[in-house]
């Protein structure tokens, strides 16, 4: 579920990690190396858990604690359904409009952890975006930004304005958090399929990991009945945000 953020945002850590009984660890255990067998370029490391959002007069916090990315992506895959201890994802993204009208989404590559899935540019929250005990979203989206489409954030010359605009509450089977701005890139789509194409091209001749394997281009008109009739596996939430961005 997309909600709007209409109050201050903020973002804590809490000293604690994430404590799991010994049983759902073993299972955990058991799935990552089952898991690596398959795909040995993935990485078990720290990833970041909501463990609770409460919404107060004046604000808005999300609590959160350290945990495995094993713990989120068995959440994922295979479920865990004691709610306290599901592997509640912070992740934080951008939609982008081109000059020309079109949302600019992206189509994951094989080797991630989502191959072929439509996205918006964004990624979990990390180590590198903790400030004190606080979270710091826009350094997710700043550095999600450069690795998977080559842009800077706060460059005029390649993104006019953006702003904080939703927040991706968990809903059924997805348990994540995601806080999502709204940009405006500072090129028309042909442009910035040419951006990417050289970017591309730098990726695979330094043969660095490839997150976005294509880019996909939607008229803001129309995006989300393309998005239903695209093949692809997509994430829930994109429906919503198109819908209420179409309509902004």
């Amino acid at each position: 579920m997309i909600i709007e953020i209409t109050k201050p945002l903020e973002i804590k850590l809490e000293k604690e990690k994430v404590q799991l009984p010994t049983e759902l660890k073993e299972k955990i255990e058991r799935f990552w190396k089952d898991l690596i067998k398959e795909h040995p370029n993935f990485w078990d490391g720290e990833n970041i858990c909501v463990n609770k959002f409460e919404k107060l007069e004046d604000k808005q916090v999300l609590f959160c604690k350290k945990t495995k990315y094993s713990h989120y992506l068995y959440d994922e895959r295979i479920g865990i359904k004691d709610k306290k201890y599901c592997g509640v994802c912070l992740w934080g993204g951008i939609l982008l409009k081109t000059k020309d009208n079109y949302f600019l989404l992206g189509e994951m590559a094989e080797t991630t952890s989502t191959p072929l899935c439509i996205e918006t540019c964004g990624g979990g929250a990390d180590e590198q975006d903790i400030d004190g005990d606080n979270i710091n979203i826009i350094k997710t989206i700043e550095r999600e930004l450069k690795e998977e489409l080559n842009l800077q954030l706060n460059n005029s010359s390649q993104i006019t304005k953006y702003e904080i605009k939703y927040l991706e509450i968990p809903e059924g089977k997805r348990h994540a958090y995601g806080v999502l701005a709204v940009g405006n890139l500072n090129m028309t789509k042909e442009q910035m399929e040419e951006h990417y194409k050289k970017y591309l091209k730098y990726l695979k001749e330094n043969q660095l990991e490839i997150e976005f394997k294509s880019m996909k281009f939607l008229p803001i008109t129309n995006a989300k009945e393309i998005l239903e009739n695209m093949q692809n596996p997509k994430r829930d939430y994109l429906f919503e945000l198109l819908e209420k961005e179409e309509k902004s």
